[in-house]
């Protein structure tokens, strides 16, 4: 009686397999976590450009003012200048300044808190933003949305003269994208 042959794997071939995936995979874990970071920038300026046109296309449709601001509860506007905590859009019907949710007007939308190390700030619009029924906002100017990276991989959310939004771009081709009056984004 002939034997069959066996097939498989000596220990010497799975421990060479085995370090040559390590070694793959070593390689390409800095490039997902990379990745990932980008994704997460990408994800919230996305994010916020659709809270603002919503604010916008709100107040167009209702034919009053909108707000945006931020909030910690989803509730009332904090007062807050860090927006990465979460920021509510609402109705704003008494048109104050600065926007406060008050009794009888309606939140529109809760964004949640921004994910991981990503922050969301304004200079331009310290604890506020508002559309009137024109649609135009009350101010323009630039959100930065940055994580522990720096600069060189913040984004921006520009916000014109008649208040739509639309994302950053590197108009001088030297790695940093511009805010709205094209200086480069610095990071809080």
């Amino acid at each position: 009686m002939s034997r069959a042959a066996q097939a498989g794997f000596t220990l010497l071939e799975l421990l060479v397999g085995l370090t040559i995936a390590g070694v793959l995979a070593a390689m390409a874990i800095p490039s997902f976590t990379g990745m990932i970071h980008d994704q997460r920038i990408a994800n919230e300026s996305n994010r916020l450009v659709v809270g603002l046109n919503l604010a916008r296309s709100e107040a167009a449709k209702r034919r009053r003012t909108i707000s945006l601001c931020p909030s910690t509860n989803g509730t009332a506007c904090s007062g807050a200048t860090n927006w990465e905590a979460g920021y509510i859009v609402f109705v704003n019907d008494a048109a104050d300044t600065p926007a406060a949710v008050d009794a009888g007007e309606t939140v529109v939308r809760i964004f949640e808190t921004a994910p991981g190390n990503v922050t969301l700030r304004s200079g331009d619009f310290t604890n506020f933003i508002s559309y009137a029924a024109t649609t135009f906002s009350n101010a323009a100017g630039t959100f930065t949305i940055c994580d522990q990276r720096g600069p060189s991989r913040a984004r921006g959310v520009l916000i014109n003269a008649v208040g739509r939004a639309r994302v950053s771009g590197d108009a001088n081709a030297d790695g940093i994208h511009d805010d709205r009056n094209g200086n480069d984004l610095a990071c809080p």
